[in-house]
């Protein structure tokens, strides 16, 4: 499965179109799904046990889905596709063995490849101080978005991998987190730099063995802004005219008025909330999805999503409080805040990459509990059989549309790239 996934994602990254369908968001949303098929059947294999309160809290949630799943408009089948999708793949992933060489190795491989695209970032330079416009550089041609919350965990995975002591990475760290810092300075990805910068600067206190590696991180991004800001100087007064640092802006980018506008829509009904892929659902103006994974569970599920809420929140209390690698720590705690402005759990493969250092992490604390292994299996048959339903009564058509697009709404992402697309269609 991890060499799957893998695929999967530098696939992705590297713009590879396999002509599915012709937009290549939609077409890896499907493969998406395809592969969370194959980890239903790799987690009801595995061994796999359920603490007694997460049995009971997934089975009160699975007979909420079950009576109102016909109440259900295809936005909330989205959103509750895209969480079971999630939940299969971090199990399926939770079951690898980090610790083997070869997946080492496999992660290597996975980070090198993840920035070679960056490359192109000079290019884009180069043409930005001939021409004064800035082009861009990424081989993928969607939102820059997907790629800035994809990268959030390969920068703190190479971090991983540095403290392991493979030759290849310690020789080109430095080099690859450079790569990384400047590509989300020419995104003006605020949320996944400060993803990067805050965790490491709590990890400069908590990790005090290898201050002098966090500090070589800390001045690679100084000497990265200090080469950022000096392109946009040189382009100014070679162009005789004043375009400001894009990650200098000021705005929220529509953040608190979407979150303003969700609590005013949540007031009216609290209990059930406004409803999964709300935003899609009514075409909001300034995005599709909540740019916070907290307020979205709340705002659009009400009790339910605060229950999925509290019990998050449960894992990641046990996980800060374990014994494992701060970095891995410190990894979960940068898509934590990612995830409170950006969509990383909606975009497939930033999804799938924060899944994935999700289940690198929490593997070293997986424990099997005193719980029969029946019922575990039960639960993971149950969900497993909702998938199926979910997928072949509501989304076959998609999946069998050979050539289709997503032809509604505007152009901002959430189920489908175009956010208010309730099916993939044959165009005209």
């Amino acid at each position: 499965m991890l060499y799957l996934i893998t695929i999967y994602l530098l696939l992705f990254n590297l713009g590879v179109n396999l002509n599915y369908l012709p937009n290549i968001y939609d077409e890896y949303r499907l493969f998406e799904i395809l592969i969370s098929f194959i980890c239903v059947f790799l987690v009801f294999k595995a061994n796999i046990t359920f603490s007694k309160s997460t049995l009971l809290i997934f089975f009160i949630i699975f007979v909420f889905l079950i009576f109102n799943l016909n109440f259900f408009n295809i936005f909330s089948l989205q959103d509750i596709l895209l969480w079971m999708v999630s939940f299969f793949i971090f199990l399926a992933l939770l079951e690898v063995d980090f610790e083997e060489r070869k997946n080492l190795h496999l992660f290597l491989l996975f980070v090198l490849i993840s920035v070679l695209p960056v490359f192109l970032i000079f290019l884009s330079v180069f043409n930005f101080l001939y021409e004064g416009k800035w082009y861009g550089w990424q081989f993928y041609s969607g939102s820059i978005r997907i790629f800035d919350s994809y990268i959030v965990p390969v920068f703190w995975l190479s971090l991983f991998l540095f403290k392991k002591n493979f030759v290849i990475i310690n020789k080109a760290y430095v080099y690859i987190i450079l790569l990384i810092f400047l590509a989300l300075l020419f995104n003006g990805a605020r949320s996944a730099l400060i993803s990067i910068i805050i965790p490491l600067s709590v990890l400069w206190f908590i990790d005090k063995e290898n201050r002098y590696f966090i500090r070589n991180n800390f001045f690679t991004l100084g000497f990265a802004l200090f080469l950022y800001k000096l392109i946009y100087v040189t382009r100014n007064y070679i162009h005789a005219n004043e375009l400001n640092a894009n990650i200098y802006r000021l705005s929220t980018s529509f953040r608190y008025e979407i979150w303003m506008f969700m609590f005013e829509k949540w007031k009216d009904n609290p209990f059930l909330g406004v409803g999964g892929g709300f935003l899609a659902d009514i075409r909001y103006q300034y995005g599709s999805h909540a740019h916070n994974i907290w307020l979205r569970l709340i705002f659009e599920w009400g009790s339910v999503g605060l229950i999925l809420v509290l019990f998050f929140l449960y894992q990641l209390y046990l996980l800060f409080n374990s014994k494992i690698d701060p970095v891995l720590k410190m990894g979960v705690f940068a898509i934590i805040i990612d995830a409170s402005f950006s969509g990383n759990f909606v975009y497939p493969a930033s999804q799938v990459s924060c899944i994935l250092f999700l289940a690198l992490a929490f593997s070293y604390i997986k424990k099997d509990f005193n719980v029969n292994k029946g019922l575990s299996k039960a639960l993971i048959l149950l969900y497993g059989l909702l998938l199926f339903y979910i997928v072949i009564n509501y989304f076959l058509g998609d999946l069998s549309c050979i050539g289709c697009e997503n032809i509604e709404g505007r152009s901002t992402p959430f189920f489908w790239e175009n956010g208010g697309s309730k099916h993939l269609q044959k165009s005209d």
